[in-house]
């Protein structure tokens, strides 16, 4: 696996717990409806200070996990292994807090996922399984963030299953996203999309040169992982259980 330039490579620690997953949900986020998003909350034009170099702990990985062999085809550099941190929220940023979205190529990509309705948990799907699982999955663009208090996530914005007709949930989630890059902001809830609220002061932007999309995937995907149509949760979906 090629290294990603300046970024400093260590081995990976096992010493405190897995990641998990995030099991807040957005109902409506995956529904498909007609309807387009309004452009979002202004943004304050306060400039930024310099990047300060972000210290994070260590956690266990799913070391038997290989996320390239789940990303789809799209254009992604692999980058190498470093220290990652303890835990990986999958989910949308919550809304009490300012999360920055780093304008980085290499740290976004396209997954397959499966959103379990029962409790809002996402599980990565293999690509030779989600065949099996039919319209059970949909193929998510999945953003890195930080938030305020120091913990990584992943946000998983689903793309248009019919093109020319998505959710504003997602097409408003992706509009924060592309149309607001390295700032801090709070993604609201405003009832029939997301809004974004920026910070009135100048707040440093966070130092991602130590963090990788695969080692953050590692984390997130600890257990949240449907490899086979004999997964528990894939028996279930399947009528198997």
């Amino acid at each position: 696996m090629s290294k990603r330039p300046n970024r400093k490579t260590k081995s990976d620690q096992t010493k405190n717990g897995p990641g998990t997953a995030d099991s807040s949900s957005q109902q409506r986020e995956d529904g498909a409806s007609n309807g387009s998003a309004d452009s979002q909350s202004a943004a304050d034009d306060a400039p930024f200070a310099e990047p300060s170099p972000a210290k994070m702990p260590t956690g266990e990985v799913a070391k038997d996990l290989d996320p390239a062999s789940l990303r789809k085809p799209v254009d992604h550099q692999a980058v190498g292994d470093v220290e990652i941190p303890l835990m990986v929220r999958l989910g949308k940023p919550r809304n009490q807090e300012f999360v920055f979205i780093p304008d980085d190529p290499e740290l976004r990509c396209s997954y397959v996922l499966l959103k379990s309705e029962k409790d809002g948990c996402f599980f990565g799907v293999h690509p030779d399984v989600a065949p099996s699982l039919g319209s059970l999955v949909r193929l998510y663009q999945l953003y890195a963030y930080v938030t305020d208090d120091g913990l990584f996530g992943l946000w998983p914005i689903g793309t248009p299953m019919v093109p020319g007709r998505e959710n504003p949930f997602p097409l408003s989630a992706r509009e924060i996203v592309e149309k607001n890059p390295n700032r801090w902001l709070r993604v609201e809830n405003c009832g029939s999309m997301y809004g974004a609220e920026f910070v009135k002061f100048d707040k440093a932007a966070p130092d991602f040169s130590e963090v990788t999309l695969d080692d953050l995937l590692r984390v997130a995907l600890k257990g949240q992982l449907i490899d086979s149509v004999d997964h528990p949760v894939a028996r279930r979906l399947l009528g198997f259980e």
